[in-house]
């Protein structure tokens, strides 16, 4: 009697060490893990429900949900499942800004011991309605006081409805965008014409109209950026936008724009040179100089009628540490009385030695 019993309990202890077998665990199983769209116009919101359900022997509870990317979203049903029963997960796919074949993945995270990180895809292609080209417009140097103005190509894809812009918006209040014709016509053969194909393979182009974009003479100098959106209808409303980049350069510019002045050893001292010239080819005046620092002076020196070389010189006695500020010329222009140059540099603690750059 006491050896069955003895024998009872090695049973017990030995069979409740054992893991659990598979019947007696969660097991979370899709029905489709992978979801295909087809083709959604750009702008849209995709949305899935991914069915799942529990067909192990205990409590399944899902711990998170994460997508690869900010533009899916998800939802689920319920975080503990019990064993036998079923659940969903909503996914929301954004295409705002997004072009072309799209493959976003969802993982699930549960106490699932053999799938603790199950993996969703949701996929498809995106077809932008409308396009700018190029897609970002850089305009390079803009002379202050001139402005510039470059056209972009609207193009619309013929698998798309679009009735008519609606607005045109930019982020700069120096950069302004406009379109020769917010109605787009539905002949046949015309310079705006398009021929629906809602489920064409190609996502072929047609003619379309040119957006002008343009900045302002009065834009101050220095780095220009902005954002230009183009907001439609196409059944639905929808947007594209165009990137707009340059830099505004006066009539007076300094080469180089920006001085380093490098390793500054002590005792040494050091001197860079700037060209300030007048691109109009007038007498350029220079009536005095503000360096920013009791330790830098600069020293003018006429090179031709719309030219001055500025030396910058770094006194000897200047302490350790970093040099940095703006060095401003006055001239006697109405328009640019001031023409600031960034400069900066390092003094260095030790002196130079041979070995030294």
């Amino acid at each position: 009697m006491k050896k069955a019993r003895f024998i009872a309990i090695l049973l017990f202890l030995f069979t409740g060490a054992l893991p659990l077998r598979g019947e007696e665990v969660p097991r979370i199983v899709f029905e489709s893990p992978d979801y295909d769209f087809g083709r959604a116009y750009q702008g849209e919101k995709v949305v899935h429900t991914y069915q799942f359900r529990n067909r192990g022997g205990s409590a399944l509870i899902i711990e998170k949900v994460r997508s690869s990317c900010g533009c899916t979203t998800t939802l689920i049903s319920a975080k503990t499942v019990p064993p036998g029963e079923s659940g969903e997960i909503k996914a929301t796919f954004s295409t705002r800004g997004r072009k072309g074949r799209q493959r976003k993945t969802i993982t699930v995270i549960s106490n699932d011991p053999e799938n603790s990180a199950a993996r969703l895809t949701i996929s498809g292609e995106i077809v932008a309605p409308l396009n700018l080209v190029p897609a970002r417009l850089h305009l390079h140097e803009i002379t202050f006081g001139k402005g510039k103005s470059e056209d972009v190509k609207v193009e619309l894809s013929k698998d798309c409805d679009i009735r008519r812009i609606t607005e045109v918006h930019s982020t700069s209040p120096h950069i302004t965008a406009e379109v020769e014709d917010t109605e787009f016509s539905g002949k046949r053969g015309g310079p705006l014409s398009f021929v629906p194909r809602l489920f064409g393979r190609r996502k072929e182009k047609v003619p379309g109209t040119v957006l002008h974009v343009r900045v302002s003479p009065v834009a101050p100098k220095g780095r220009l950026s902005g954002r230009v959106t183009l907001r439609y209808e196409n059944g639905k409303k929808g947007e594209a936008t165009l990137q707009v980049y340059g830099r505004v350069v006066g009539n007076i510019a300094a080469r180089p724009a920006r001085l380093s002045l490098g390793s500054i050893y002590p005792g040494a001292g050091k001197e860079k040179s700037i060209v300030v010239t007048d691109k109009r080819g007038r007498k350029l005046v220079i009536n005095r100089t503000e360096t920013g620092s009791e330790f830098l002076e600069a020293v003018l020196e006429p090179v031709d009628i719309s030219s001055v070389r500025c030396l910058v010189k770094v006194k000897p006695g200047a302490p350790p540490g970093v040099i940095r500020g703006r060095l401003k010329l006055f001239t006697d222009d109405a328009a640019e009385g001031v023409v600031e140059i960034p400069y900066a540099g390092r003094v260095m603690i030790q002196k130079r030695t041979p070995g030294n750059d």
